[in-house]
């Protein structure tokens, strides 16, 4: 067992003394207090003590400062390798925001149109069918769909692909074949056409069907209007632009430095490392989930959507895509949105969740047109226009039959928004 002063003497790369991470146009008055923004540090530090996680990379920020970053815990428990500046973590779902935007980038010029119809970039969703019940021997019964699915519906996760859904159909049984070549040698164009050749779980924009598969459908449909691979677009218009020179796509057989180790709990309730993660046999870079990247360079690209879509001078995005992007576009029946855990905000917009006026949720702090979203890695990001302010943190953590604690969001976002004075 590590006790606390181990631990603390692994954070000497981590403290107040690092770079601030700035590029907001006009600071506002400074309104967290850093006395209560050491409840952070204490209460992730518990976690650790108590075996619920290995190590996290926190990253707070208001008015363009930086006014909280450390490492708390470990990289690797085994190799005694601490939580540093450069640790890289498996972005997992904080991957989709990034795309998206990347998605708007090409909106913005006129190569890509929320209203097309998907089958327009990836011709097989043209004999596109929804899935709606179980003939008496098994197999799945499918009709037309009611309307195309289009870049809006995969952006907005309402396309019908994967996801939760109160369909009698099952996630499990439409993509039950699938699962089991989903890791074989192809391209970003192959895994979005064997996609498309699955029926939809829904109508499209008749349900919230969140999952992977829609934003790795989107990494397609990105590559086909930039003419160009996803891999090549996303870093030559977001990530090198904004500097994130340790944000990567993981691939199978690529070699990631500084990677930090990812854990589950085994039987007995102890970490231990997860032997392959299928983050990691990706065979090509996943729009949906594939980056792995650090607390300061995500908190670049959260500043740059803070900011209205331009960071250090560098303009990504136009204020009016991102304001697109944070609005919510679910009507009233589909919220609030549904996922394994809580979630902190009702609605979802193109890649965002959304916090909405008049839909609050009693259990979350956020402010109407606050956006965040989380990966099942246990990372999250939040943004706060209305309090100038942003937050990252980032765990390796592989849920499975043994999770106790899966309250990394919901305590993170409460110690954020309580430091507000």
């Amino acid at each position: 067992m590590l006790n606390r002063r181990q631990v603390a003497l692994g954070l000497s790369a981590l403290g107040t003394a690092m770079t601030p991470v700035r590029g907001f146009a006009q600071p506002s008055r400074l309104q967290l207090s850093p006395d209560l923004l050491t409840r952070m540090g204490e209460t992730f530090q518990a976690a650790v003590d108590a075996g619920e996680r290995a190590g996290y990379a926190i990253l707070v920020q208001q008015a363009g400062e930086t006014l909280y970053e450390r490492g708390i815990g470990w990289a690797d428990l085994e190799a005694r390798r601490p939580v540093e500046a450069n640790t890289k973590f498996r972005l997992a779902s904080l991957t989709k925001p990034i795309t998206s935007v990347a998605a708007m980038i090409l909106v913005e010029e006129a190569r890509l149109r929320l209203s097309d119809p998907l089958w327009r970039y990836i011709p097989e969703f043209a004999e596109a069918r929804v899935a709606v019940s179980l003939s008496e021997d098994g197999e799945l019964v499918t009709e037309p769909p009611r309307r195309d699915p289009t870049v809006a519906d995969l952006m907005s996760h309402t396309a019908g692909i994967l996801g939760r859904t109160r369909s009698l159909v099952t996630t499990a049984q439409v993509y039950a074949e699938y699962g089991a070549t989903f890791f074989d040698p192809g391209t970003v164009e192959d895994m979005a056409r064997r996609i498309a050749e699955l029926p939809l779980i829904a109508h499209p924009g008749e349900a919230w069907t969140y999952g992977i598969f829609a934003t790795d459908v989107l990494g397609r449909v990105v590559e086909v209007a930039a003419e160009m691979p996803l891999e090549d677009f996303v870093r030559s218009r977001i990530l090198g632009p904004l500097g994130l020179e340790d944000t990567v796509y993981l691939v199978a057989g690529r070699e990631t430095r500084n990677l930090a180790s990812i854990y589950h709990h085994d039987d007995t309730g102890a970490l231990e490392p997860v032997a392959v993660h299928n983050l990691d046999r990706m065979p090509a870079p996943s729009g949906g989930g594939g980056l792995a990247s650090t607390a300061r360079d995500y908190a670049r690209f959260a500043a740059m959507l803070l900011n209205d879509g331009s960071l250090d001078g560098v303009r990504i995005l136009s204020p009016a895509s991102v304001a697109q992007m944070s609005r919510n576009v679910l009507p009233t029946a589909l919220m609030p949105i549904e996922l394994e855990v809580t979630t902190p905000a009702a609605g979802f917009g193109l890649g965002l969740g959304v916090c909405v006026d008049g839909h609050a949720l009693p259990h979350s702090p956020l402010h109407a047109g606050d956006v965040w979203w989380a990966g099942s890695t246990d990372t999250y990001f939040i943004v706060s226009p209305h309090n100038d302010m942003l937050g990252v943190i980032l765990s390796q953590y592989a849920p499975n039959q043994n999770t106790k604690s899966w309250r990394t969001w919901t305590d993170f976002t409460a110690l954020l928004y309580g430091a507000l004075t």
